[in-house]
């Protein structure tokens, strides 16, 4: 199996993939400085928050816009990867939820590995090439998720059928305790030109609105990065001054909307 354009989960239960990401920042980004020198094509970075005061447990979204640096209908062929475009991490519980490309799948999905292990909310078979700015939301109110996926809802999944990613109820509401947990971006082929994180579960319409434009900040912003290399625009205090922390393989270049963090770079 190619597996140049995801990270590639250790083999083992579901215990053992999830140690390996379950830590703090440093943790994360050595652990995926590890898998990439099995694929010597490509090395990964992240873009680390402290959660606390960045995300809110009970409802919520996060906006990514990002640029793809792979061709999705060549990773279909794999059966194993998956691209982490965004993850809660709460090293202490060792549980996170995370928001995958995953290919097995042919889809975005974002599952809660807690306790209980949650349903996932999925958006079937997006069509990414290399080079393309696309854009990733994700809400979540009490039992209920939505994914908004270049705002678009409605899908025709990996085998035909249709769906719909809005109001997706699973299993359990996100739990843990925010004091030492992590938003990690990045372990995969893709480049971050913003990210948006809101106290609201914003609605599919808004979010279909807002994805034609740069998000700006209202009232209900509480992280808001423009990922051009300095502090972001707004970010909690418990952050301190630095903000999103860099770490591993990862440049700055030309976003859509000024600059862009590439989080990967190409094997030499």
């Amino acid at each position: 199996m190619d597996s140049r354009l995801f990270v590639v989960p250790p083999s083992g239960g579901t215990g053992s993939r999830l140690k390996s990401v379950l830590r703090t920042a440093a943790v994360v980004t050595a652990t995926l400085v590890s898998v990439c020198a099995q694929q010597p094509p490509h090395t990964f970075g992240a873009l680390t928050y402290p959660a606390r005061g960045n995300i809110q447990i009970d409802e919520g979204t996060v906006e990514l816009y990002v640029i793809s640096g792979f061709d999705s209908e060549e990773e279909w062929k794999h059966t194993s990867s998956y691209a982490v475009l965004f993850d809660v991490v709460f090293p202490e519980a060792n549980w996170h939820y995370v928001l995958n490309f995953i290919t097995w799948h042919h889809g975005i999905s974002m599952v809660g590995y807690g306790k209980p292990q949650h349903s996932y909310v999925s958006f079937g078979h997006p069509h990414w090439k290399p080079g393309e700015h696309r854009t990733v939301a994700w809400t979540w109110s009490g039992r209920k998720r939505s994914l908004i996926v270049d705002g678009k809802y409605n899908y025709v999944g990996k085998h035909g059928a249709p769906g719909d990613s809005r109001d997706n109820i699973v299993e359990g509401w996100i739990q843990g305790d925010l004091t030492n947990a992590k938003l990690v971006l990045g372990a995969g082929v893709f480049s971050i030109d913003e990210i948006r994180i809101s106290s609201i579960a914003r609605t599919p319409e808004e979010l279909i609105e807002l994805q034609k434009k740069p998000p700006v900040a209202d009232a209900h912003t509480l992280l808001l990065d423009h990922c051009d290399g300095g502090p972001a625009e707004i970010i909690s205090g418990f952050s301190g001054e630095k903000g999103g922390t860099l770490g591993g393989s990862y440049e700055i270049i030309d976003g859509k909307y000024g600059k862009a963090i590439k989080l990967w770079k190409e094997g030499k």
